[in-house]
């Protein structure tokens, strides 16, 4: 579990949906963009995929960042032992993608990165707010067929599976203004999620989601 400002930001709970959103943003391989590296959950599987190249990671919290850099050099040392033939990449290597942990956020980092650059964006930070500053600045560092995923989970407010098609609508119309392709409704995971925090002493309890939903957004 991963706590921020006395609210839970992430938990292991989350494992089956951090799958989902990292097999989407590798769906392509090459170069990856993540925002956010939380407890590394995604990032790890990122590193799973044998066609990524380059994996960039964005993280603002300076504790989180200094994890993400002991997990790159943690993964660095476990990569130097893998034997060098059963887990070639596309280039003949065995290492792990090159990754770069980046101090800042995405506001700060994004508008330095070249045009049309990257195969994928994966973005889960805290607090994943997905505006269309972002969306248009995404969109711009995007390959044409580049995918964008993010984290975007249903309330426990909205009453039903059947809603999720009026929850997507407000996500489509600012995709497609900012240059992606959108599917109808994306893939939703109902995930078994404590119902409490188990921490009374929290503000705010981090359960209060009944679906997580799996964005595929591509660049047109």
């Amino acid at each position: 579990m991963l706590v921020a400002h006395c609210e839970i930001v992430m938990s292991s709970d989350e494992r089956q949906y951090m799958r989902a959103l990292a097999t989407t943003a590798t769906r392509r391989g090459g170069a990856v963009l993540e925002i956010g590296f939380g407890m590394g959950i995604a990032s790890s599987m990122i590193q799973e995929e044998l066609s990524v190249a380059r994996h960039f990671i964005v993280e603002a919290n300076h504790q989180v960042l200094q994890r993400c850099l002991a997990w790159k050099n943690r993964l660095g040392q476990m990569c130097a032992r893998v034997d060098p033939v059963s887990s070639l990449r596309p280039d003949g290597s065995n290492a792990a993608a090159a990754i770069h942990c980046i101090d800042g956020f995405w506001e700060e980092v994004m508008p330095f990165l070249a045009d049309s650059s990257l195969d994928a964006i994966l973005f889960d930070p805290y607090p994943a707010v997905v505006t269309f500053e972002f969306l248009r600045v995404a969109s711009r560092l995007l390959k044409p067929g580049g995918v964008l995923t993010y984290y975007l989970a249903r309330p426990h407010f909205v009453p039903s599976v059947a809603s999720d098609q009026d929850f997507w609508k407000a996500q489509q119309e600012q995709l497609a203004r900012a240059g992606f392709a959108v599917a109808d409704v994306p893939e939703h995971l109902m995930l078994r999620l404590r119902d409490d925090c188990g921490a009374p002493q929290l503000a705010t309890c981090f359960y209060r989601y009944l679906a997580f939903l799996v964005p595929v957004a591509v660049k047109r």
